[in-house]
């Protein structure tokens, strides 16, 4: 469960809040989808659903398509108007153009500037319904639905698509696939299938929920498989995301389902899945960030000194948008100051699949809902189907494997960004995941949670900057608890060797006079409460049970909230003249009667408050304490019953008074000696209280430095870890870069900005007899191989420009090559030089002057000849024809020139007869004559036609020529019917 931005799911919520009483389907399609639509709702043989279709489509289209759907299904289709009311079995189809949302029981038209009406719609669909929601993406194009079905399982509902081999068109399809939001992916058909049987689960009828007693088998299970124990979260929502995978599964009974995902261990990693919920988005509530960015972050940086790092980190950061928009607004905080400052920013989660696709940055095109035009400019790099996070922003942020409820946290944060995790864990858990994040953050950080979520039970840890944004500020404590890493999770206790106690058992020994000053501090002293200036109660002294008795309902450590009714109003008057004037305060005496059991005793009591001020905690805390006095009317009362007759006579009487006398005398002494063992003891006390607070000083400091120590070699262990990662991916990009200099066939030269040789492929070696030791050399030698000064322009021209350039050349071994440039830009974005790729050009070069040559030799030597003419290479193309050619059949030089002879026309001239004299005259020069071809030719009709052929020589080019020569034989009476045809 630990990943970003899982959104605030309502606890205990069952789905059945909304509509309430059937599931409403969402249908998404695009470019292709009609086909699918059309099978999809034609199998669709039940009742108590309703279906809304989102379809990309033109407004001309609307009255079309309520005609075509409605002859495929028994349901009523309708288009929907602003308020429609829905109903279970009918289809509604969406206006085209518009965004429409669901509220309540109705349908709404909402104006909207998105371009993803899918993922709009898919979105309010999840809000209102949840676990009662159910997405369907059928085929289109782009990647609108996906975000939108993120959320439908975000909340607890059902994720469908058409599957990519049956769509038309699989990009809309695909990109949900690979975000790992699909439960099925089918043909239509089947998926009307699946719905039924889904619709008959009882997640999603009304009733009573299946018992949970099989639960704790599936967390010992999922910690087993994973190393994750997910008891300390919140027992309902685990519950309700194993319940939809039994809807998915089809499987109605827990015990069932155990022995499913025993018999199949790819249920249980799907069922993980499902509990870590990783759904995020760039720039998630846009008042927090707004916040961040003209408030906190530039607090942040200006108490930076020169050289000192600014650290985020983002704990449970799913797949990474949430690192990637801190760090982006921290460039545009820093503007052009971005470079001297350094950021470290680390982004942690428990899910390896979701750390890696945070790495890569790679994300779908719907991100453009969510971040600006500007910033997807500046910041990102557009690539197939979507967007990459710019190499300036990714080399700001790490990403590592990190479990924040028991691994050793960051330390010296300024910055902590954990959004959304908080409402999926219970009390206990909450407390200690805040404790360590309030340890990892400096004395002046600040603390980003999410929108639903609040510190809790930890509001001694943090202070509130902005409670709608919930930006909170560390507080500095004097004596915080001490964070205890990796130990046992939640709900499961550790195991110890026989005979061996578990070290939270073993308490300190406290020596006799340690129980002796105990002892007389209970006796002697007066009872007493020590509380903060919030009125918290930090210490109880003494037997304080007559004056406090807490009240029924939630538990609470405030003394106003314990203290007995009888002592409100006083203790109230106290507090605040204590604190008004900053000095002890004592009040007449008070009495009052408590009652235990059939006993009644009476109290008479004087309170007093003293302000005790601790400067290393900079506050002051307050001294409560109740002087118990005794009651003079009731002693009176009580000691003239108890008295004794006086004995008769003046001598008992004297006697008596003697014995008073002495017994007075003895008890001075005794009261005497007393109070000097008192305040011996009260020395030894207080030497015993120095020592013990010095002992507990270095204790601190000792467990101080091994947390700094564990967080530093956690950042190392992190650090060292995307390093090898990196040098992985290099390692990878050089052996691709390696083969594909290897494979490929053009000549291939990389120089750098210094007229250096870095890098040439296998055919550039080849070509220009490079060696290895070559890189890194000048390019002298080459350039005088490739074109001398055209070369030189070339790389000039393209650096210059910034856009590819292309010259021929004429090189060393004469062969025509087409060189070309393009600009080479680092990591950077600037220009480092230019990637050369060398083109054979020679054939097609040659060809063209011999093209040149032949037609100035044949306008010299043939110009008298009346009837049609054509000169062949030795490949059968026309290099030549004369203006009788053209004429005759129709054609012009573009269509002719260059191409076969025997792809001419409409295939007059494919005959296979002809085309082996032609062979034959090219290859041995057997001249041939009259050869007669019938053919309906294109705008003459059928014709006769009679083809004779000679070789030609020493015409200034390379090879040999076939001359042509093309004379109409048809009838006369053929040739006027074949005019009169048209």
């Amino acid at each position: 469960m630990a990943s970003d931005s899982r959104a605030a799911a309502k606890d205990g919520d069952d789905g059945r809040h909304g509509l309430g009483l059937f599931p409403v389907v969402g249908i998404g399609a695009s470019a292709g989808g009609l086909e699918a639509l059309t099978a999809f709702l034609h199998a669709v043989e039940f009742d108590g659903m309703a279906f809304v279709v989102v379809q990309h489509r033109s407004p001309q289209q609307a009255s079309m398509l309520v005609d075509l759907l409605a002859r495929a299904t028994r349901m009523k289709v309708v288009d929907i108007a602003d308020g429609t009311t829905v109903e279970p079995n009918h289809v509604y189809l969406a206006p085209a153009g518009a965004q429409v949302a669901l509220l309540g029981r109705a349908l709404h038209i909402v104006p909207s500037t998105s371009r993803l009406p899918i993922d709009f719609f898919f979105r309010s669909l999840a809000e209102e319904l949840g676990g009662h929601a159910i997405g369907i993406v059928l085929s289109g194009m782009g990647s609108d639905g996906t975000f939108g079905l993120g959320a439908i399982k975000e909340n607890g509902g059902i994720c469908l698509v058409q599957s990519p081999e049956t769509a038309k068109f699989d990009g809309m399809p695909r990109s949900a696939i690979d975000a790992r939001v699909v439960d099925a992916a089918l043909a239509p058909e089947a998926l009307a299938a699946e719905l039924a049987s889904i619709r008959q689960h009882p997640y999603l009828r009304p009733g009573p929920r299946p018992p949970s007693a099989g639960m704790h088998k599936l967390y010992v299970l999922l910690r087993d498989a994973f190393g994750h124990d997910l008891s300390g979260y919140k027992e309902n929502t685990i519950e309700r995301r194993i319940e939809r995978r039994m809807a998915v599964q089809k499987v109605a009974k827990l015990d069932d389902y155990l022995r499913l995902v025993q018999a199949r261990p790819e249920e249980l990693t799907a069922l993980y899945r499902d509990l870590l919920i990783n759904v995020t988005s760039f720039f998630r509530d846009a008042a927090a960030f707004d916040l961040l960015e003209t408030k906190i972050l530039p607090r942040i940086v200006s108490r930076k000194t020169s050289g000192e790092p600014i650290r985020v980190w983002v704990p449970a950061c799913s797949t990474g948008e949430e690192a990637y928009s801190i760090a982006m607004c921290l460039l545009e905080v820093m503007g052009a100051s971005a470079s001297d400052v350094p950021v470290q920013i680390f982004g942690t989660d428990i899910d390896v699949d979701a750390i890696d696709r945070a790495r890569r940055g790679s994300y779908p095109a719907n991100i453009e809902a969510d971040v600006s035009p500007e910033r997807l400019a500046r910041f990102f790099v557009s690539v197939e189907r979507g967007y990459q996070v710019g190499r300036r922003v990714r080399d700001l942020v790490v990403f590592s494997m990190q479990d924040v409820t028991k691994d050793a946290p960051f330390s010296r944060m300024d910055l902590v960004s954990c959004r959304n995790l908080l409402i999926y864990l219970q009390g206990p858990l909450q407390r200690r995941v805040l404790s360590t994040l309030h340890y990892a953050l400096r004395n002046d950080g600040y603390l980003l949670l999410g929108s639903s979520e609040t510190v809790g039970d930890a509001a001694d840890l943090f202070s509130i900057v902005d409670r709608k944004t919930k930006i909170y500020e560390k507080k500095a404590l004097s004596n915080a608890a001490a964070l205890h890493f990796a130990g046992p999770t939640p709900g499961h206790a550790a195991s110890f060797p026989a005979g061996q106690s578990s070290p939270m058992d073993r308490r300190p020994v406290l020596s006799a006079q340690q129980l002796a000053d105990r002892r007389i501090l209970e006796q002697y002293a007066p009872p007493s409460v020590l509380v903060t200036e919030d009125l918290e109660v930090l210490l109880f002294r003494g037997n304080t049970a007559p004056y406090v008795a807490p009240a029924s309902g939630a538990a609470t450590l405030n003394v106003m909230r314990l203290v007995r009714p009888e002592l409100h109003l006083e203790l109230w008057h106290a507090l605040e003249k204590a604190r008004k004037q900053n000095a002890p305060t004592r009040l007449p005496p008070i009495r009052f009667e408590t009652q235990v059991g059939d006993q009644v005793a009476a109290h008479n009591v004087s309170i007093e408050v003293a302000p005790l001020h601790v400067p290393e905690a900079h506050g002051r805390c307050l001294l409560i304490v109740f002087h118990d006095l005794p009651d003079t009317a009731q002693a009176a009362q009580g000691g003239d019953a108890r008295a004794p007759s006086p004995p008769p006579g003046d001598d008992r009487a004297q006697a008596l008074e003697q014995e008073l006398s002495t017994t007075k005398e003895f008890l001075q002494s005794t009261i005497e000696e007393l109070e000097s063992s008192n305040e011996e003891l009260k020395s030894t006390n207080e030497e015993l209280q120095s020592a013990n607070e010095e002992l507990q000083s270095s204790n601190e400091e000792l467990e101080s430095s091994k947390e700094e120590l564990q967080s530093t070699n956690e950042e190392l262990t992190t650090v060292n870890d995307e390093l090898q990662r990196r040098l992985a991916d290099l390692a990878r990009r050089d052996s691709d870069l390696s083969n594909f200099l290897r494979a490929a066939r053009d000549p291939m030269l990389y120089i750098d900005a210094g007229g250096h040789l870095r890098l040439f492929s296998d055919a550039a070696a080849e070509l220009l007899d490079l060696r290895p030791s070559d890189a890194g050399g000048s390019i002298d030698a080459i350039r005088q191989r490739l074109g001398g000064p055209k070369f030189d322009r070339v790389l000039v021209r393209s650096v210059e420009r910034v856009a590819p350039a292309t010259e021929e050349i004429l090189a060393f071994d004469d062969r025509w090559y087409a060189l070309t440039a393009r600009p080479y830009a680092n990591s950077r974005g600037t220009i480092d030089g230019a990637v050369v790729v060398l083109v054979d050009i020679d054939a097609s070069k040659r060809s063209a002057q011999q093209r040149l040559d032949v037609s100035a030799y044949a306008e010299k030597v043939l110009p008298a000849v009346p009837h049609p003419l054509v000169m062949l290479d030795d490949e059968r193309r026309v290099v030549w024809a004369n203006p009788a050619f053209y004429g005759a059949f129709h054609v012009d030089a573009e269509a002719t020139l260059g191409n076969l002879f025997h792809n001419l026309g409409t295939g007059q001239w494919a005959h296979p007869e002809l085309r082996h004299r032609i062979d034959e005259l090219l290859q041995r020069g057997t001249p041939f004559q009259d050869f007669l071809i019938e053919h309906d030719f294109q705008d003459l009709g059928r014709r006769q036609m009679r083809v004779s052929g000679s070789r030609v020589k020493g015409i200034g080019a390379e090879g040999s020529l076939a001359l042509l020569s093309v004379v109409d034989v048809s009838p006369p009476a053929q040739e006027a019917g074949s005019r009169a045809a048209p």
